[in-house]
């Protein structure tokens, strides 16, 4: 949470295509583990009910109708305007992380 002692904010960027089975579960964990972050999802044109789980689960949706998550990484710079902690996480994959 962004104070006068602290001026940096947390904010979990999370891409997603048809994922209403996993999402909200998701939302809710980083939630959890971060209550002061802003927990934005990047949708990229889920044809399911991505949008409405990960709306009734507190994320700010934005969507993206073109396909292809380099597309949703570009409007990741409309929430990141200083370096931020990356991680990546598959469901074949350990967890993938860099500062950019």
């Amino acid at each position: 949470m962004e104070t006068e002692s602290n001026p940096f904010r947390i904010a979990v960027l999370i891409p997603c295509y048809n994922e209403e089975n996993t999402l909200a579960a998701v939302v809710r964990n980083f939630r959890e583990a971060l209550p002061e972050a802003v927990i934005y999802v990047y949708d990229n044109n889920s044809t399911d009910r991505t949008v409405e789980e990960a709306t009734a689960a507190g994320a700010i949706v934005h969507c993206e109708y073109d396909q292809g998550k380099g597309n949703v990484q570009i409007q990741f710079r409309t929430v990141l305007k200083r370096g931020c902690l990356q991680i990546e996480y598959g469901r074949n994959q350990a967890f993938d992380s860099k500062i950019s």
